[in-house]
């Protein structure tokens, strides 16, 4: 019988201890996916994820069975594997067939009742063990042949129980148990009385003889890495997309700033732009969505996922209401891929971001709870104009999508890759064939987590390595920066510096141990390079010079336009300062007549002051509003740090057009000395026409005469640093960047860990050209 009498001998009404046992035989390793009902009944091991639970339960260990009107009583051990039916029914609440089959065994044991009423029949529990209901789902793997439509399952949670066992702190989980049916609702599921954690490759990494051997020889200074990533994905404009993955993947966990505290250093990337241009494939091949043998992120399709998957779920059909989370808290301290960004609207949006701001998720419902979400990401987004070509400028497709319709969204993310159906030829995309990936999977694999698992103390940041990053810096925000859309901006220096130390990681630059990340000099200039790469593509500098330079006042235009105002133009101007305004409305401020203000409007568009339109009326443009605080605010300056550029070029021979335009700055400075230090932005203007007289061929010349070296030499790579000294005092510093990121993006150049080098299809067109010269180097 499957109950157990009293000890009379020993007066206990307790049992022997022991640990339960569901089943004696050997588990079934299994899934989640793989749970069916040719199963149930089956002992399954399984491992799994833990995103929820509901703990703090108990269960009865031991139920006590007995009759009211005679002495007749039977206990029952929840604990014995025999007695595994009745563990379930306590388990679902099952009552009714609790107290059925419990009937039966009593009577079967006892016989009838000796008093004429029959059996009453009265269950106790007695002793208690620990219940918890868990929220799980199956660990990261690749994905099957299945579409992602057919592949729900991944990113749903399932509900199993566990007896007589406490929840380990641990993330990932292994689970025995049973496969059992829910009699309430007909699921299958486990009961399961066995959990331990369940190590990650992250957990067990150690750094082995062959790893230093086979990433010395394949990861140390190859600047062709970014091969192995999406192989079959083909075109020069997809090698940046490619890079930023590549980088971005060997992201460190957390780095110490140059301010000495430590922070998050995991790379956040926008690929952005046109359907069916690869953006998607590349960011997917690193996961379990694609086809790298060794998934290393959650991929989360946004079209389906909601918030439900992604941030956290609230189940509210459990009692009381149930917070799972979703697959970015999930993946803390891993990376993740999330497809569709531009599909989630209203609160979702709001919770992404605020999440993405904190680097942590908080729900504040009807459930409460916070997790950590320092993740790695890689996003694809779509804007509203079919083609990203649409814009003017490729950078405002970013502020065109729900996401980053507030600018100051921008900052949070480290790279803003654009796609374009122009980038590649179609005939390239049609001849394209499969292509086998140029590193051992194994040792691609087992070098991102080498970098995974770096410590803060293991990143050694040199004294070379940081002037670089605040040359950098400085020179970045200068060139690319702006408040519309501010990838570059005042905080960049903490960007650049996760950047370089990823690029530092990606391509090994470490100590004879291998357990250190050194970031040397050459790994900030390969960051910067990528970054200036990434902004010309982003059209960032014509953008800043149009936004900008509508707000330049030439020093030479000052003395016309002035000439050309009258009191009244001026009057106007300040009315219209505090906002747009109808020319009644002026007019009566003014206390003249609306038609004399119409009147003035002519003058003041034509010099480019203001504009009209329907009924906002008129306005100051941004030029006039730069004008205005020329004229109105001289000292506005004053606490601002000085130009990058405040000095004057000395060249051995000026023309006459030069000394003409240095004249009349002279002049310039002298009428409008009363201005106070808002006349250092004029000078720079002035000093941009001075430079402007020198053409970006001139500079292109003399730049590739340096790098090919002197006749019969052998090419070698040249120091950045290098051109800026030889060239100092002749050429901008500034121009000598603009020039060489056009030489590099026209493929002239490239960047190696030695410095810049010629291309062979440098070489190939100087041979063809002249007929003769210098071979390309090997």
């Amino acid at each position: 019988m499957p109950g157990f009498k009293l000890d009379e001998e020993n007066q206990s009404d307790k049992p022997v201890s022991h640990k339960i046992r569901l089943d004696e035989e050997k588990p079934l390793k299994i899934q989640l996916k793989d749970l069916r009902a040719e199963i149930v009944g089956r002992k399954v091991e399984l491992e799994l994820e833990l995103s929820g639970e509901q703990a703090f339960k108990a269960l009865p260990q031991i139920l006590r069975v007995y009759c009211e009107n005679c002495e007749a009583e039977d206990f029952f051990d929840l604990r014995d594997p025999k007695n595994v039916d009745l563990l379930q029914m306590v388990v679902f609440n099952d009552k009714t067939g609790l107290r059925s089959i419990l009937s039966t065994w009593f009577y079967n044991s006892n016989g009838p009742c000796d008093s004429r009423g029959g059996h009453r029949i009265r269950i106790e529990e007695r002793d208690f063990m620990d219940f918890s209901i868990l929220f799980v789902r199956d660990l990261l793997r690749k994905a099957t042949s299945a579409p992602p439509s057919f592949s729900y399952w991944k990113y749903q949670d399932r509900k199993v129980y566990l007896v007589n066992s406490l929840v380990p702190v641990s993330r990932r989980i292994r689970l025995e148990g049973k496969v059992v049916i829910d009699p309430r609702t007909r699921d299958i599921t486990v009961l399961a009385d066995k959990i331990s954690p369940a190590q990650t490759d992250l957990d067990t990494f150690t750094i082995t003889g062959a790893d230093k051997e086979a990433w010395s020889k394949i990861f140390k200074d190859n600047e062709d890495l970014w091969m192995e990533i999406a192989p079959h994905i083909v075109g020069e404009k997809r090698i940046l997309g490619k890079k930023c993955v590549l980088i971005g993947i060997h992201s460190l966990p957390s780095i110490v700033n140059l301010d000495g505290y430590t922070k998050v250093a995991m790379i956040r990337q926008i690929h952005i732009g046109d359907t069916k241009t690869g953006k998607s494939e590349i960011l997917r091949f690193l996961s379990n969505e694609g086809e790298f043998p060794y998934p290393c992120a959650a991929y989360t399709p946004f079209e389906t996922a909601s918030r439900t998957g992604v941030l956290y779920t609230i189940n509210v059909d459990t009692k009381p209401p149930t917070l799972t989370w979703g697959i970015l808290p999930m993946n803390d301290g891993g990376a993740a891929v999330l497809e569709g960004m531009d599909k989630w609207r209203g609160e979702e949006m709001k919770e992404f971001r605020e999440a993405i701001t904190r680097q942590m998720v908080v729900v504040s419902r009807v459930v409460r709870g916070k997790a950590p979400m320092r993740v790695r990401l890689f996003g694809t987004i779509n804007m509203r104009e079919a083609e990203i070509k649409g814009y003017p400028f490729v950078c405002q497709a970013i502020l065109d999508t729900p996401l980053f319709y507030d600018p100051t969204n921008v900052t949070r993310w480290h790279f803003f890759v654009p796609y374009s159906r122009e980038d590649v030829p179609q005939e390239l995309i049609d001849r394209r064939r499969r292509a086998d990936l140029p590193i051992p999977a194994k040792v691609f694999y087992r070098h991102i987590l080498w970098a995974w698992t770096r410590k803060p103390s293991q990143v050694i940041i040199t004294e070379e390595a940081k002037e670089k990053i605040i040359s950098w810096s400085t020179n970045l925000v200068k060139r690319f920066g702006t408040g519309r859309i501010p990838i570059f901006h005042p905080g960049f220096r903490e960007v650049l510096t996760s950047v370089s130390a990823a690029v530092a990681a990606t391509f090994h630059s470490t100590d004879e141990s291998h357990t250190k990340v050194i970031v040397r000099p050459q790994d900030v200039d390969y960051a910067a390079i990528l970054f200036i790469e990434m902004a010309k593509r982003l059209e960032l500098d014509e953008f800043k010079a149009k936004v900008e330079g509508a707000m330049t006042v030439a020093l030479s235009d000052l003395e016309k336009i002035i000439a050309e105002l009258d009191e009244t133009d001026l009057q106007i101007m300040d009315a219209l300062v505090m906002g747009p305004a109808s020319s009644a409305k002026i007019a009566e401020q003014l206390d003249i007549s609306p038609v004399t203000v119409r009147n003035r409007y002519s003058t003041l568009k034509d010099l480019g002051i203001i504009e009209t339109g329907g009924r906002k009326g008129a306005y100051l443009t941004a030029y006039g509003i730069k004008l205005w605080r020329i004229l109105n605010k001289p000292n506005l300056d004053r606490f601002s740090e000085p130009p990058l550029i405040d000095k004057e070029i000395p060249r051995e021979e000026k023309t006459e057009e030069v000394e003409e335009v240095e004249g009349e700055r002279e002049d310039e400075i002298e009428k409008l000395e009363v201005k106070g230090e808002a006349i250092k932005k004029k000078v720079e203007k002035a000093q941009s026409a001075i430079d402007s007289l020198i053409s970006d061929s001139e500079i292109e010349r003399d730049i590739l005469e340096t790098m090919e070296g002197s006749p019969g030499s052998t090419p070698t790579p040249v120091d950045l640093d290098y051109l800026y000294v030889k060239f100092q005092g002749k050429y901008p510093r500034e121009r000598i960047y603009s020039v060489i990121a056009k030489l590099i993006d026209e493929g002239i150049i490239q960047t190696t860990f030695g410095g810049l080098i010629l291309t062979k299809r440098y070489w190939d067109y100087r041979k063809s050209v002249f007929g003769m010269g210098k071979e390309a180097p090997s």
